[in-house]
């Protein structure tokens, strides 16, 4: 039990660590002692930083809700609007600061660091693909159209979010995130309004 919870203060001063300064800027004397370990204890959980950093992208992966997703009894376009909608509030309560994971490693390491690019590449897709369901159900529920591609409407989707994201960190506001929704949800595909349905957490 005392190693599992050394290793969990580990995982998350890199966490924090990581989304504040970067890969790179986040040392492994660093990183325990915001975790408030010893340098050694490090060792005994992972082999290296790089091992810690891909445990980090799944951890960050896993804090993303995906069940949103598949909730049950739900219009498929409205759990994908709340599946953004969890992770806008995340970025407003870190006061615009604490952005995705996967673009800032993405953009830092992967032209560096092949272990972790491969890493980011399989959990991308493993993103893509819970979208891509959930609008495929939307789709054969007749809210979009029956030509609709999918996968190509996912990616642009999570591709637009990571800019709109990366854009509200320089700026410190909310106005990419809410362009995100506007043009997401009433101009690239139209969620069907029902009462009750939509969550006001962006307006």
């Amino acid at each position: 039990m005392p190693r599992a919870n050394v290793r969990e203060k580990i995982v998350e001063a890199a966490l924090r660590l990581f989304h504040e300064r970067g890969y790179n800027a986040s040392g492994i004397q660093d990183i325990v002692s915001r975790a408030g370990v010893p340098k050694g204890s490090f060792y005994n959980h992972f082999a290296s930083k790089e091992a810690l950093g891909l445990e980090a992208i799944t951890r960050d992966w896993d804090e993303d809700d995906l069940e949103v997703l598949r909730e049950e009894g739900t219009p498929p376009l409205i759990r994908v609007r709340r599946h953004f909608e969890l992770m806008a509030g995340r970025f407003f309560a870190s006061g615009f600061s604490r952005g995705c994971l996967l673009g800032d490693f993405g953009a830092e390491l992967a032209n560096t660091n092949p272990a972790i690019r491969a890493k980011l590449s399989l959990t991308l897709h493993a993103w893509t693909d819970a979208v891509s369901e959930a609008l495929r159900e939307a789709r054969a529920a007749g809210d979009l159209r029956a030509d609709e591609d999918v996968e190509l409407l996912a990616r642009f989707l999570l591709d637009a979010w990571g800019g709109c994201v990366s854009r509200g960190r320089v700026t410190r506001d909310r106005s990419a995130i809410d362009d995100f929704f506007k043009m997401s949800f009433a101009v690239v595909i139209r969620t069907p309004v029902r009462a009750g349905d939509r969550t006001e957490l962006v307006r």
